[in-house]
């Protein structure tokens, strides 16, 4: 008797699984490897995606550009990236999707100096050759940080430099400085130790990652699926830090010390608020005055899709069309 029930137990839990795997939506969401991506990367480790009928695979990028890239490509059904390489895709005319902000950091972007080129202050960065990525946040980071010191961004030699190759350019002195993101920059730092200086200033630049897509979704089941895991992870990395600093980690493989370090400098809250439109019309403004765009104007509200996260968490909407 007990091997027969035994038995239809496994069945039953063989079914079960079968009409899951059957009934969830297999999509690809590229991700940005850094510590902004920690609410993407909790909601997969911990099946928080598979718990709302979604069969996920994750692809991991260098940068959000890239993710965004990927996304327009049609290699990705979802990618996650900052407000700056959201302006730039609509400056081109691509048609996108903006469903929600997921973190924001007003420390993730900073500029790390060679101690050899005998930078002691930021007005000394005047006629240095600085490595940044050229329409990402990091470009839009240095701009501000040196209009904050009283330079132009004629001032420096500005060097288009991809994220993974800034600490090298910094450390062999192809550049003098750097500009760039977490965890590159406490990399850098870390690497470098003595002959590196972080400069910084908060007031430069406040970055949001956001999950995008084409236009249009994927599905309008999909999206508020994906936006209640997103809302589990949130309420996993406030409620247990120390395991989601864990799972972030393990998937950027990288050291516990330097997510320690950087670790309090996000605020992960999933939400859509006016900041993000104020942030991006200021990069859109910033690209007017100095020659990227000539009088350019982007549908920025068209391409904010308030309705999956008004469905399931009104109050963390405060943007109106």
């Amino acid at each position: 008797m007990m091997r027969k029930l035994t038995r239809l137990w496994l069945i039953l839990m063989i079914t079960l699984f079968s009409l899951r795997l059957y009934g969830s939506e297999s999509l690809v969401i590229s991700v940005s490897k850094t510590p902004l991506s920690a609410p993407i990367f909790v909601a997969d480790a911990l099946g928080y995606f598979a718990d709302e009928g979604l069969d996920i695979t994750l692809t991991s990028v260098n940068g959000g550009h890239r993710s965004m890239q990927d996304v327009i490509a049609g290699r990705a059904d979802f990618g996650t990236s900052s407000d700056m390489v959201i302006m730039n895709t609509l400056k081109s005319g691509k048609a996108i999707n903006i469903y929600a902000t997921f973190v924001s950091s007003s420390r993730d972007s900073g500029l790390i100096v060679n101690t050899l080129a005998n930078v002691n202050n930021p007005t000394d960065l005047k006629g240095k050759r600085i490595g940044m990525t050229k329409g990402t946040s990091s470009h839009y980071f240095l701009d501000m940080f040196l209009l904050l010191a009283g330079l132009e961004p004629s001032d420096v030699d500005q060097v288009n430099v991809q994220p993974e190759k800034m600490t090298q350019a910094l450390e062999s002195q192809q550049v003098d400085a750097i500009s760039t993101w977490e965890p590159w920059l406490t990399a850098t730092i870390l690497k470098l130790k003595s002959n590196a200086t972080l400069l910084h200033d908060v007031n430069a630049y406040s970055l949001t990652f956001n999950l995008v897509s084409k236009r249009p979704s994927p599905s309008t089941k999909t999206v508020p699926a994906l936006l209640k895991a997103l809302l589990k992870a949130e309420a996993f990395i406030r409620k247990d830090s120390e395991k989601a600093k864990q799972i972030v980690a393990k998937r950027l493989q990288s050291d516990t010390p330097v997510l320690n370090r950087i670790w309090p400098y996000y605020d992960f809250t999933v939400r859509l608020d006016q900041s993000l439109v104020a942030t991006i019309e200021s990069q859109l403004h910033w690209s007017q005055i100095f020659g990227q765009t000539r009088n350019q104007s982007i549908k920025l509200l068209d391409a904010i899709d308030t309705t999956p996260l008004l469905e399931i968490a009104p109050s963390r909407v405060s943007i109106y069309k």
